[in-house]
């Protein structure tokens, strides 16, 4: 990506939060990508909460070690902002992902991951936020699509 192109866009404003194995690194290397503006980063909620209830944050990274979704600390999160969060976790497992959809998260990554693709996963959680601030009132609704392989092909 080029510079002109992303002075065009706008760097998105994150706040990390919470701590698993990988995690450090990847708020290093976020810090130092040009699309992202790390506004700052604790290793608790609380930690961060002026931080949090400024409003002036796109999204919310938060990392755990557990293998369920932090609920508790998604609450705290939500309690101070309403940008939306993503959780990035050392270890995954299809209970955290049931529980996210849930729990209305914008995105689940597991670590280790390339860079660019939590910069994609950071954006199109923004993406979205802004179209639905912009689009005002109306009625919307929630896709999950789920891939598989296809199978046979033959008749039965």
């Amino acid at each position: 990506m080029t510079t002109p192109q992303t002075t065009e866009r706008g760097r998105v404003r994150i706040y990390a939060t919470g701590a698993c194995d990988g995690f450090d690194k990847l708020r290093d290397s976020l810090a130092q990508h040009p699309e992202i503006e790390l506004v700052g980063a604790s290793p608790h909620v609380a930690d961060g909460a002026a931080a949090l209830a400024g409003g002036h944050l796109d999204a919310i990274l938060h990392a755990t070690r557990s293998a369920s979704l932090p609920k508790d600390e998604l609450a705290a999160i939500r309690e101070h902002t309403r940008a939306p969060v993503l959780i990035v976790a050392s270890s995954g497992s299809s209970r955290m992902l049931e529980e996210a959809l849930d729990a209305d998260v914008a995105d689940v990554l597991l670590l280790p991951q390339l860079v660019e693709n939590v910069v994609f996963a950071v954006r199109k959680a923004t993406h979205t936020t802004r179209h639905a601030a912009a689009g005002g009132g109306g009625r919307h609704g929630k896709i999950a699509t789920v891939f598989s392989p296809k199978g046979g092909t033959g008749k039965t």
